[in-house]
């Protein structure tokens, strides 16, 4: 069952008291202080601010938040005692210095700053790139057993040591606003030029990664990558760790990072910076040159040791503006473009070795040359340009000097995939006026602009195309043009195969593949922490050591008529599409050992490419160029399941320990159908992607009452006692028998065989015992009626009294009292039992009178209960009572906000590293108050029948499991079309007690 949050301070009981606005026994409140400074990277503007407790050198309590404003200032009350803290930015978004773009901080991305706090005093600490990396390296030397406090001064040292400022306290000024002009290098500045070369740097980096500056690769991605460089191994090296823990390179996308790019480069990219157009400070490349070459001399321990390279940097790239070989009369202006973020100091010009003079501008470099004063001919054009840093660069191009005949130059491309082209150039005819110009015989146009066209036909294969030019005064000139037609398509060539994936089978488990070109067949198994490059290099085996999938293919252009493009002019291509729309526009990438891959990941599809449902059809669309313009094309296709990656949830903690010992036994009442909390489970979300999860208990909790029982027992048998009773006969000689009185007795003489036997009653019988409710119960059932007892054996003893002449007795009879064994005389004559009576008179013997029978040996059964040996007796005893119950509900808090999460539709989303608990609410059971205190008493009068009972112990026994079904963010719509995970969190259980 799901478990629906319910909010209100009446479920929040004991354990949230005080967040509901109650208290016991508070401590004194702590003195407030204010923690402030300003987030840059550019200016953080509505960034999440929290400070949290660092006393154990990991991210612990929340102690405040707050928002950045307009200026990237944040200002944050809190109350805590005199520790090591934490302050991390997270959300919000900046402009990078050097492209003007805006970039929004994505999920897991975060700047952080680490200091010590003293109680109640005020705190300033920016939180910038290079405060990130002192919290990576506090982090280290923690893990290396520095203690915390020396670990925070011992980093933020070494980290001011190494960009000589100090890091930690200095705002750093934004170089591309006016308003911080000025003719002197402060700190303040220096601070704002080194973030600028991190903007500048990422820039470039974009640019060799094919994608517009600052769109897919920032100067706030750069920082999660140096973090985690810093935080592997305490050096700004370049390696850091992949999935498996091993050492690996890290790399900005195809940019190998080490340490000559973190000092050489950076300290390049600072002069780059105050070079460029966007610095508004009036700082120039010389005023920021000793801290270049300072910060690029440095040999510091974070950089491993190691000894630099001299600051050279990548001298002035030379362009040409015109082709070469074009033909020149009279005073031009020849330019050409200085390229490099250095720019250029100076631009010297020369013609064949012979200077000529320095451009006045070496910003836009030019330089005047009259051709009038140098005979006709073929000339080079010498450029020499130096940089700040004394980068030297030389270019020589070709170029024609005509001051006589006339002169046609080709400016066309020389290689065409239309077998029909425009040929097309410049003219120059001398002042002599220019009569005719021909072009394989056929007469072509001239603008008044210098220039012509004219359509050729071409054949596949080099094409050579005659040109005649002829002035008015009948010079002429005669050029020969070479154009190749290649009309064959570029290849596309994946038979290397694509990289090894994971294909879902919708529950969970996958198996393992190669990626083909088209994968429609199953979806993608995509773990979302293997969705960023995040520093990984873009090479086979460092994507695959980090799990992340990538295409891969060769690109070339066949050789057709001896014409094709060589590897350098092929210009390859990509786009993302998702469902048909395109997400990510054309791109070029830049082939990687002859081949090129595509990479599975935000950096190279789309920053959202995984905010998408297993019905989304993703789409790599490939379009390979040759110099000629030929095209082909391909598309790389796939869906994808979005897992979570599993972990454990190792943070579980049990609450209210303390509330049921310290309730009164005598309030135990209390704290049954009462809602407490029972369980938190804490943990971070390290996935970096955002994710939901929904919570469903699947333990079971108990409670038993373990109850003292007093009560009076009486076991009883039921006793069967059978008795007899005699009637004796009077045994007149003359008249019938009758009986006197009965008498009971215990035994009685029985005729048998010839003789007198001595017969006894039976012995009492005894029933099953039986549980009675009175110490002397009354007999049940009653007592039998008398009945005749059966005869023993038939036979009878035989009587006769005979007065002679007078009259004759006879009879049988049986049963009579005796003393012995033998009845005496007066015994026989009054038996219990007479039969077969007659009597008659000797002088009549015919007249013989009979009488009836006479049976008077009886026999009824009595009943009695009779107490087992023991008993009646008090009894004390215990029995359990009971009772399963359930949980209630669950809270999710928000660590790093400070702040409930509202669930969608029971779903609660953690973003990317954010911790959170899970806090588990159960209610008990309604248990009987069992409350006869007598029992715990020692009273031997005791003799209630009645059981009287009291509670001695009562124990909840709290399951601790909890089960987490985890989906990837893919957008709130698409909550339930996502797969799931299950996560267990927890085990075992937890049991409360109270005891009289």
């Amino acid at each position: 069952m799901k478990m629906k949050l319910r909010l209100g301070c009446g479920v929040l009981t004991l354990a949230l008291l005080t967040a509901c606005g109650g208290s016991s026994d508070v401590p004194e409140a702590r003195p407030s202080a204010v923690v402030s400074g300003y987030a840059v990277d550019g200016a953080i503007i509505d960034g999440t601010v929290n400070v949290y407790a660092f006393a154990d050198g990991i991210k612990g309590e929340r102690l405040g938040g707050g928002v950045t404003d307009g200026e990237g200032f944040y200002s944050i009350n809190i109350r805590a005692p005199s520790q090591p803290v934490l302050i991390e930015v997270t959300g919000g978004r900046y402009v990078e210095h050097a492209s003007g773009v805006e970039v929004t901080l994505r999920d897991g991305q975060r700047l952080r700053s680490v200091a010590l706090y003293e109680s109640g005093q005020p705190l300033a600490v920016m939180v910038t790139p290079l405060t990130h990396l002192v919290s990576a390296l506090t982090e280290f030397k923690i893990g290396d057993g520095v203690p915390v406090d020396g670990a925070v001064r011992q980093a933020a040292l070494d980290v001011a040591t190494v960009f000589a400022v100090d890091v930690m306290s200095i705002l750093p000024l934004d170089i591309t606003d006016a308003r911080h002009a000025s003719s002197a290098l402060t700190d303040e500045h220096l601070y704002g030029f080194l973030l600028a070369a991190l903007s500048s740097w990422t820039a470039w980096a974009s640019e060799q990664n094919g994608v517009e500056p600052h769109t897919s690769y920032t100067s706030i991605g750069l920082s999660q990558i140096l973090y985690d460089d810093v935080r592997a191994d305490g050096v700004l090296d370049g390696v850091g760790v992949n999935q498996s823990g091993e050492s690996m390179a890290l790399a900005f996308g195809q940019v190998s990072l080490d340490q000559e790019v973190y000092r050489a480069a950076l300290a390049q990219q600072m002069l780059a910076m105050a070079y460029s157009e966007v610095n508004k400070t009036g700082l120039t490349t010389d005023i920021l040159l000793a801290s270049a070459q300072n910060l690029a001399a440095s040999n510091h321990a974070v950089f491993g040791g190691l000894e630099p390279d001299p600051l050279t940097g990548e001298p002035p790239t030379i362009i040409n503006v015109e082709p070469e070989g074009l033909y020149h009369n009279g005073v031009f202006d020849y330019a050409v473009v200085i390229a490099g973020a250095l720019g250029a100091e100076t631009v010297e010009f020369d013609i064949d070795g012979i200077v000529i003079g320095e451009a006045v501008d070496p910003r836009q470099p030019t330089f005047p040359i009259d051709t009038r004063t140098y005979p006709d001919g073929q000339y080079q054009i010498g450029v020499r340009a130096i940089d700040i840093l004394g980068g030297e660069s030389y270019a020589q191009f070709t170029i024609n000097f005509d001051n006589t005949e006339p002169f046609v130059n080709v400016t066309s491309a020389p290689l065409t995939n239309q077998a029909t082209y425009a040929l097309s150039g410049t003219y120059g005819d001398n002042g002599a006026g220019v009569r005719s110009l021909l072009v394989q015989g056929q007469a072509v146009e001239l603008n008044e602009a210098g220039t012509w066209t004219t359509e050729i036909a071409l054949v596949s294969g080099h094409n050579s195309i005659a040109i005649v030019l002829v002035d008015n005064a009948g010079n002429e000139r005669h050029a020969e043009s070479v154009v190749a037609l290649d009309v064959a398509n570029p290849l596309i060539d994946t038979a290397v195969g694509h990289g090894a994936a994971r294909f879902s089978n919708g529950d969970g488990t996958f198996v393992e593949a190669p990626l083909a070109d088209q994968n429609d067949g199953m979806p993608l198994y995509l773990e979302t922490d293997a969705l960023d490059l995040n520093g990984v290099p873009i090479t086979p085996s460092d994507l695959d050591a980090n799990g992340i999938v990538y295409f891969v293919f060769s690109a070339t252009d066949p050789v057709v008529d001896d014409v094709a493009s060589a590897a350098e002019d092929i210009t390859v291509r990509m786009q993302y599409l998702r469902n048909g729309e395109v997400w990510a526009d054309w791109r070029e990438l830049s082939p990687v050992d002859g081949q090129y891959l595509v990479p599975l990941a935000s950096e190279t599809l789309h920053i959202d490419w995984h905010r998408a449902t297993p019905l989304d059809q993703h789409q790599i669309a490939v379009q390979v160029e040759d110099g000629a313009a030929n095209l082909a094309s391909t598309t790389f296709s796939f869906t994808a399941d979005f897992y979570v990656p599993e972990f454990t949830v190792t943070d579980v903690e049990d609450l209210n320990q303390g509330l049921f010992p310290g309730t009164a036994f005598a309030d135990r009442g209390n704290l049954h159908g009462m809602t407490f909390s029972s369980t938190a489970y804490t943990f971070t979300n390290d996935t970096g992607k955002s994710y939901y999860i929904s919570l469903e208990d699947d333990s079971t909790h108990s409670a038993i009452n373990i109850v003292e029982r007093k009560v009076r027992e009486n076991l009883v048998r039921l006793k069967t006692t059978t008795v007899w009773r005699v009637g004796l006969v009077d045994n007149a000689t003359q008249a019938c028998p009758t009986v006197t009185a009965f008498q009971e007795v215990s035994d009685i003489a029985n005729y048998t065989a010839g003789g007198w036997e001595k017969r006894e009653v039976s012995a009492p019988t005894y029933g099953d015992p039986e549980m009675a409710s009175e110490d002397a119960p009354v007999a049940e059932p009653s007592v039998t009626d008398w009945s005749s007892v059966p005869d023993f054996d038939n036979d009878y003893a035989t009587g006769l009294l005979d007065f002679p002449d007078v009259f004759q007795t006879t009879y049988r009879y049986d049963y009579v009292l005796a003393q012995g064994d033998q009845p005496t005389g007066a015994e026989q004559l009054q038996p219990a039992f007479v039969s077969g009576w007659e009597f008659f008179f000797h002088e009549t013997p015919e007249d013989i009178q009979t009488c009836p029978d006479v049976r008077a040996f009886e026999q009824r059964e009595e009943f009695a209960y009779e107490s087992e040996s023991g008993y009646p007796r008090n009894v004390l005893s215990t029995f359990d009572e009971s009772a399963d119950f359930a949980t209630t509900n669950f809270i999710v808090v928000d660590n790093d906000a400070g702040t409930l999460v509202i669930p969608i539709s029971g779903w609660y989303r953690v973003p990317a590293g954010h911790s959170v608990t899970i806090t588990k609410f159960v209610t008990t059971p309604l248990l009987t108050v069992y409350n006869d205190t007598s029992v715990a008493g020692s009273d031997d009068a005791f003799t209630s029948y009645t059981p009287l009972n009291y509670d001695r112990t009562i124990s909840w026994e709290v399951g601790r499991s909890l089960t987490l079904t985890l989906v990837h963010d893919a957008g709130e719509d698409n909550l339930f079309a996502m797969p799931t995970r299950d996560i267990a969190g927890g085990q075992g259980e937890v049991t409360y007690q109270i005891s009289r």
